[in-house]
């Protein structure tokens, strides 16, 4: 009749709390027989109150962990430029559905998310975002692959890529906890993750550890690290005569170096820039194809394309020797001035330090093992002679550049009498040696002619200086080894007898084949007569061409006679007359007054020189007169 009731052991009502028993899953859970006399959350069966029951139903973890690693057949070394794959795997280990699962990744300084890394967002502050499509059931996983790309610049270092689930829902887009980890956007904030130990690629760990913790159990399963290798920079540079380029040359003569450059390292090389350093005495040969003077003393190579690693590549430098070098072995450097890698990005090589100072590389020095050396790790100082801390981007190479040495004798032509008299023509053959390696021009001697020689006007070639000296210009080039002679004809002037003149002839000037001066190894080549080592005549210094120039003037010694200059002689004849007066044959020898008398005078030349211009006088005593007929006879009376 819709009357009010009270119900023996319960109280019907709208109150879940005021229920005696009820504890799910005791014998006062389904309990219908109790009195109601007891507690709510009782266990008692028999004070339950039996208008309430309970019924349990559990709801499932959640539970996500992210692992991160190269991509099969990724090379885990690159280099700027390189693209690189790396494949991260979502794994729902919960009970739950998860749906809206974000990935972020943390692109370290050096990697950059690939234009080809489809379904990337680039959000501009080093991370990139990739939404899963779709729900994860429980014990579903799911891989996805983000590319990213080595910047320029970026070498001989090791980069550890971040990626972490970042946000998740169930599948009713609710929020959700997850049982192990804290899905977020900061990477400075998860347990473990430390590259190469037991919490890398760890999936089942509890998150309770610290950031950086290398224990697998205490890894916090939401973020994973992923490492590469950016390959190191490594140029060498050595630098040697070209094959079959002479080690001694001369003036205008043009040398040839090769230059290798080759990468060592595991980054491919570009815009590689080598610069020599020209010594004093070397010039950039107009011959020298894609070289720059850069009018310092420098000239500079771009090397054309890339340079792989393990590739080498050889340029050739032409150089000419300049004018007026001689006698001294000049060091070509070379190094690699600049280089980036394949996008153009500044490098750092591991052992050099590319420049255009060529006084601050390691080792270097020439001829030791520092010298061609490539495997230094260049500590060593300038000049060092260690091959194994050479700097091994710049290398030296040694060019000799031939002495200049010519020598000069002089000796009486063959057939030419040494004893002369006033009026004859002497002469004398003068030879010039080459005896060095550079090829001699514009070569002059000097003949000094002494009192009682004048210059024949037979002379050819020769120039009367009008000071008691004559000079002639021998035509043409010497060449190293090569020898020439001269003729010089000179005249014994009258009045000149009895004495032995000395002629000397000295090489008064020369250049090399460039015209440019030069300085003889043994002599010095001038007009003075007095100053010359050695060059007495008739002695060892005499046409001596061994001599080192060290003597003194005059000296007689053979090895410090100065062989520039030599002397020859020539013996001017005695005059010598004699004259004797007898009676002609048959005449009587006692006269009278008025009797012709015959004597005969004879002169005779009892010297080396023809005498002229003889005149004889007679000295008539009183008592005898010139006869009429004393035919030629001058009476002075």
């Amino acid at each position: 009749e819709d009357g009010a009731v009270e119900d023996i052991d319960s109280t019907p009502d709208t109150d879940a709390g005021n229920d005696a028993g009820g504890a799910v899953g005791t014998p006062s859970d389904d309990a219908t027989t109790g009195d109601g006399s007891g507690a709510p959350g009782d266990t008692e069966e028999n004070t339950d109150e039996d208008d309430a029951d309970p019924a349990l139903i559990s709801i499932g973890e959640f539970d996500l962990a992210l692992t991160k690693v190269l991509t099969p057949g990724q090379d885990p070394v690159v280099e700027p430029g390189d693209e690189v794959s790396f494949t991260i795997t979502v794994e729902n280990q919960g009970e739950v559905t998860a749906d809206n699962i974000e990935v972020t990744d943390y692109l370290p300084t050096g990697l950059s998310l690939s234009a080809n890394a489809t379904g990337w967002t680039d959000n501009g502050d080093g991370t990139a975002t990739f939404a899963i499509e779709g729900e994860l059931a429980p014990g579903a996983s799911t891989t996805i692959t983000i590319l990213v790309t080595v910047d320029a610049g970026t070498d001989g270092e090791d980069l550890v890529n971040v990626a972490e689930i970042s946000a998740a829902t169930d599948s009713e887009d609710g929020a959700v906890e997850d049982i192990d980890s804290t899905p977020d956007t900061d990477d400075g904030n998860d347990a473990g993750g430390a590259v190469g130990t037991p919490s890398d690629d760890a999936t089942t760990g509890d998150g309770t550890g610290a950031p950086g913790d290398t224990e697998e159990n205490t890894d916090e399963d939401d973020a994973d690290p992923a490492l590469i290798s950016i390959g190191e920079f490594d140029l060498a540079l050595t630098k040697v005569l070209s094959a079959g380029q002479d080690p001694v040359v001369e003036p205008g003569d043009e040398v040839s170096f090769t230059i290798t450059v080759e990468n060592q390292g595991e980054v491919t090389a570009d815009n590689i820039e080598v610069t020599d350093y020209l010594p004093t005495g070397l010039s950039l040969s107009a011959n020298a194809t894609g070289w720059t003077d850069n009018g310092d003393g420098t000239a500079t190579f771009a090397i054309e394309g890339e340079l792989a690693p393990g590739a080498s590549t050889t340029i050739t430098i032409l150089v000419t020797v300049d004018a007026g070098t001689d006698g001294e072995d000049l060091v070509n450097v070379a190094e690699i001035s600049a280089a980036t890698d394949s996008e153009d990005g500044a490098v750092e090589d591991i052992d050099s330090t590319p420049d255009t100072d060529d006084g601050n590389d390691a080792g270097g020095a020439v001829g030791t093992p520092s010298d061609d050396a490539t495997t230094g790790d260049g500590t060593g100082a300038p000049g060092d002679t260690e091959e194994n801390t050479d700097e091994d981007d710049a290398d030296p190479a040694l060019i000799s550049i031939g002495e200049f040495d010519l020598a000069l004798t002089k000796v009486l032509s063959a057939g030419q009498d040494p004893v002369v008299e006033p009026g004859d023509e002497v002469s004398f053959t003068i030879t010039v040696e080459n005896q060095g390696e550079v090829t001699a021009d514009n070569i002059e001697v000097t003949d000094y002619l002494p009192t009682g020689l004048s210059l024949s006007a037979n002379a050819t070639g020769w120039t009367d200086n009008g000071d008691g000296t004559a000079t002639f210009a021998i035509e043409g080039e010497l060449a190293p080894g090569a020898s020439t002679t001269i003729t010089i004809l000179v005249t014994v002037d009258a009045g000149t007898d009895g004495e032995d003149l000395v002629n000397v002839a000295e090489i008064s000037a020369a250049t090399d084949s460039e015209d440019g001066a030069v300085e003889d190894i043994d002599s010095t080549p001038d007009t003075d007569a007095g100053n010359d080592a050695g060059g007495a005549v008739g002695t060892p210094s005499d046409d001596a061409t061994t001599g080192d120039g060290s003597g003194a003037p005059g000296d007689t010694e053979e090895n410090t006679d100065e062989d520039d200059a030599d002397p020859a002689l020539i013996s001017i004849g005695e005059f010598d007359l004699a004259l004797t007066k007898v009676l002609t044959p048959g005449q009587d020898p006692v006269v009278e007054p008025g009797d012709e008398v015959s004597f005969t005078i004879t002169v005779e030349n009892q010297g080396e020189v023809t005498a002229d211009n003889i005149e004889v006088t007679d000295y008539l005593p009183t008592g005898l007169s010139l006869s009429a007929n004393a035919t030629g006879w001058t009476d002075n009376g």
